[in-house]
């Protein structure tokens, strides 16, 4: 198996591939949106990604809501590595950068193709089913408490 590790970009470069990997999910294969992905929230975000000897595979990105919430999005792996950890890392990754940011709630609205997948890392739904961008979701918390950090 291809060890692949979870760190925020440093350079732009990282950053742009970031972007292009969220363009190539959320616009060309899902049709979410027309030409980009960028929103309010890119600007207040701490991005990580999924690293592999074949590059940056995935990523993430996490921003503060108000006082001690905090929300994640844009989930997105390439195509070809969906069958690997990296989604799980980047979860993991995602939610150990906010609980050290002092984080008491930590929140995602998630695709209903994907609750289970969330179910299995210990996150739980919160309310009803909704439309986000025209697409059921599902807000989701997860669980803070340390075991759910453990790889």
């Amino acid at each position: 198996m291809k060890k692949i590790i979870i760190r925020q970009p440093t350079t732009g470069t990282e950053l742009k591939e970031v972007f292009s990997i969220r363009r190539e999910v959320f616009v060309r294969e899902q049709r979410i949106f027309m030409d980009s992905d960028i929103d309010e929230h890119d600007k207040e975000s701490i991005y990580l990604i999924a690293e592999s000897k074949d590059g940056i595979i995935g990523t993430v990105r996490v921003y503060p809501e108000r006082n001690d919430s905090w929300a994640g999005s844009r989930l997105a792996v390439k195509k070809e590595f969906r069958g690997s950890v990296a989604g799980i890392l980047l979860v993991k990754g995602a939610v150990k950068l906010v609980k050290s940011k002092n984080c008491r709630r930590f929140t995602a609205r998630i695709q209903l193709q994907n609750v289970m997948f969330f179910k299995q890392l210990g996150w739980r739904p919160v309310g009803e089913v909704f439309d986000h961008m025209k697409i059921p979701h599902q807000l989701m918390e997860a669980d803070l408490d340390t075991k759910s950090l453990k790889s």
